[in-house]
């Protein structure tokens, strides 16, 4: 970590990260309203992004919902129903995906957890530079403990890791988490994976945890959110537990296969046992990856770049919520990305409030029909200097450090150079680009996203 801090430095000129005089802050706030706005009204200059929201024709439960978020450490939907080594890596997620909303084009916004964190539960894109959760924790955000809090949710976590790394503990108690339950909260007789003191419990006790909590919090009278984040799949891959799928996969060069095989093992242990017993009644739960692939995978150097950011979506509803109208099980192939997780929970619940400064959309409508097909996801790698934009016209990828820019379809198969950013056709899609880079950036190193004193009372 402190060669990549060192790095990252190395590479920001006067503390700032590379690319944010390449367009006038001023220019680059006009164009992001317009993008995220659609002609919505931004009624305070002093947080240029907070607008009113406009009313949406998305999924409205009868009740609020119980909410359920699992991020699965680096999980890649490239890994997803494939056999390596004569092995099915994930065949529960390939049963579940079946039977739920599956996302064919969601991507993580950023490449590192605490940016993933970021972008989904506070609906904003990740910073290029230092992450906002561990360095930028006291400035103000609307996020989504924060809503169903004030909605009369109970808002727990649940990780096997140190509550502080990240600042994590800090993070979350600011922006509406009730209780964070952490490494110290097993049972003594649950030992560490791995060697690394950075390290936590195996995953397998971290679904035990969480299935403890969601037994009691389901005893209780009031919905509750859960979300939890694991470990497994995080290199060096420590698989505590053998089976003959797991030993046939250790014996691939690449450790990540066989941990994921272990994780899903554990996901069906869990989602079996919760079932079985009713605990998922009036509950929707979000499957995600925290972001893709840490290490470099891919046939080229574009996959490799963009493999960063290909973490799955799958939305699952309780039977007790479905109906005709509020889900339909099946893949969609509309562009989204971790900042449409919290529109998404807050209006299918009756929770949006009246502004806000989300930078993601409602995706609600597609789990009963094909919508949301001019909707967009922004990309930022601190590992390659880079910024994308995905959408229905496929990927814009821009080096900050070298100026290279490339076009590449939505699987990022097949990549082409741009000869300059000046090209006709490529020109309007790269300045929506820069625009959301630069002003994202500049709002919220000036702690101008959202005031709960100044905007706290338009909720």
């Amino acid at each position: 970590s402190e060669a990549l801090r060192a790095a990252l430095e190395s590479r920001m000129k006067e503390g700032q990260p590379l690319g944010l005089t390449a367009m006038p802050v001023d220019e680059a706030v006009r164009v992001m309203q317009e993008v995220i706005g659609k002609g919505a009204n931004y009624p305070d200059p002093r947080y240029p992004l907070v607008r009113t929201t406009q009313a949406g024709h998305g999924v409205r439960l009868a009740k609020p919902a119980n909410v359920v978020i699992i991020f699965v450490e680096a999980l890649d939907r490239r890994f997803l129903g494939r056999d390596i080594e004569g092995v099915q890596v994930t065949p529960f997620l390939d049963r579940l995906r079946e039977d739920s909303v599956y996302f064919e084009n969601f991507f993580s916004n950023g490449v590192q957890t605490a940016r993933g964190l970021f972008a989904s539960l506070c609906s904003y894109y990740p910073r290029q530079g230092h992450s906002a959760m561990k360095y930028l924790y006291v400035h103000d955000y609307l996020c989504l403990p924060s809503l169903l809090r004030a909605g009369g949710y109970r808002t727990e976590m649940v990780i096997s890791e140190d509550g502080d790394l990240n600042r994590l503990r800090l993070f979350v108690a600011r922006n509406g988490l009730d209780r964070l339950f952490d490494m110290t909260d097993f049972p003594p007789e649950v030992k560490q994976v791995g060697s690394g003191a950075s390290l936590g419990k195996p995953d397998g006790a971290l679904l035990d945890l969480v299935r403890t909590r969601i037994e009691s919090l389901q005893a209780t009278e009031q919905p509750w959110f859960l979300s939890t984040m694991t470990l497994g799949t995080h290199h060096p891959f420590a698989v505590p537990v053998q089976n003959p799928s797991i030993t046939a996969l250790k014996s691939h060069p690449d450790g990540y296969p066989a941990a994921l095989r272990y994780l899903d093992q554990e996901l069906e242990r869990f989602f079996t046992d919760l079932l079985r017993e009713g605990l998922l009644e009036n509950t929707m739960v979000f499957i995600l990856g925290d972001h893709g692939r840490h290490e470099v995978v891919g046939r080229h150097e574009l996959e490799q770049q963009v493999g960063h950011f290909m973490a799955p979506l799958l939305i699952w509803m309780d039977e007790s919520l479905r109906t005709p109208e509020t889900f339909r099980p099946r893949s969609v192939t509309a562009v989204a990305s971790q900042v449409d997780l919290v529109p998404t929970i807050v209006a299918m619940n009756g929770l949006m409030p009246r502004v806000s400064p989300f930078l993601g959309r409602d995706l609600s409508c597609v789990l009963t029909r094909d919508c949301l097909d001019d909707n967009f996801a922004f990309l930022a790698s601190v590992y390659d200097d880079l910024i994308g934009l995905a959408d229905r016209d496929g990927l814009l990828l821009y080096s900050l450090r070298t100026g290279k820019l490339r076009e590449a379809d939505l699987k990022a198969e097949k990549a082409v150079d741009l000869p300059s950013i000046d090209d006709p056709i490529s020109a309007p899609r790269y300045r929506r680009l820069l625009a959301l880079y630069v002003s994202s950036n500049m709002i919220l190193s000036r702690n101008a996203i959202w005031s709960w004193q100044d905007l706290g009372g338009a909720l």
